[in-house]
């Protein structure tokens, strides 16, 4: 099992990454599901690869992606990933770092970066093998 504080550092690792769909290359490209995808791996967890996936992905189509390496949960405090709106439709990650913060590999950024916490998520999810 992936120790939290190192895959929070994993992520924190990919500031700075340019935003590219489908990227899931730290320090070359990442988008908002390549985000976890990557630091979680970077750690050792051996994730599988995810399933494509549109620019404007729907909900549905998100989580199918997601469901590849991590499971749903309610409990927000101790998830991984952060599903929320943009807009109105859920087609976005987050992944909270603590102290009211996210990363986010979001494309009007054009980089991955640290943002406050967004008060819509849709869904929480826990990445297989991180604890």
């Amino acid at each position: 099992m992936i120790p939290r504080a190192d895959f929070i550092a994993a992520v924190l690792a990919c500031e700075g990454t340019p935003v590219v769909h489908m990227g899931r290359v730290i320090g070359e490209g990442l988008d908002c599901g390549g985000l976890p995808w990557a630091a979680a791996n970077a750690c050792g967890a051996g994730l599988p690869p995810t399933r494509s996936y549109s620019r404007w992905p729907s909900a549905e189509e998100l989580e199918s992606a997601l469901a590849a390496f991590c499971e749903r949960t309610d409990d927000f405090a101790n998830a991984h990933v952060w599903q929320v709106y943009v807009g109105k439709h859920a087609r976005h990650l987050v992944v909270p770092i603590g102290d009211n913060l996210v990363m986010q590999a979001y494309g009007k950024n054009g980089v991955v970066q640290r943002t406050r916490m967004p008060e819509n998520a849709h869904r929480w999810w826990r990445i297989r093998g991180v604890a």
